[in-house]
């Protein structure tokens, strides 16, 4: 029990010090501490609040579960203004990407655009082109080229 109330506490050191919010983990530690003491009371032990300290600063981050959630967040590839303010890495992937499609069987692709947008194959085809290929089609609901 002390051992796991000292793991949440560097780890809410841990997520304080990379910037996240550890509302969670202190409610985490609230809990721990209320069945220690309830522990203790029942089991007729004094409570031994130098077994529950952590000195700041004193633990590596790089082993704390905070730490490595922002990393991997970090490295998971979710691209926005932030992390790409040019979009040169969302450029680069979208090219990539769509070269992948390309190079798939088109039949098969066009299948799947038909089955998950719900519309004909005919429409389908019409959608992969315009989208993978470059052509250009005049959509006859709205007289525009599209």
């Amino acid at each position: 029990m002390e051992r796991q109330i000292r793991a949440t506490k560097r780890e809410i050191e841990a997520t304080k010090s990379i910037g996240g919010d550890a509302q969670d983990l202190q409610n985490k530690l609230r809990g721990q501490m209320a069945d220690y003491k309830s522990f203790s009371k029942a089991a007729g032990l004094k409570e031994r609040d130098n077994r529950l300290r952590v000195e700041s600063g004193s633990s590596t981050l790089k082993s704390t579960k905070a730490y490595q959630n922002a990393v991997n967040m970090k490295n998971a590839g979710a691209l926005s203004n932030k992390t790409d303010p040019f979009g040169r890495k969302r450029e680069k992937h979208a090219i990539s990407y769509y070269e992948e499609i390309r190079n798939r069987r088109s039949d098969y692709v066009i299948k799947r655009i038909s089955k998950n947008g719900g519309v004909s194959e005919k429409a389908a085809k019409n959608i992969y082109e315009h989208v993978f290929c470059g052509k250009t089609y005049i959509c006859r609901w709205y007289r525009k080229t599209i």
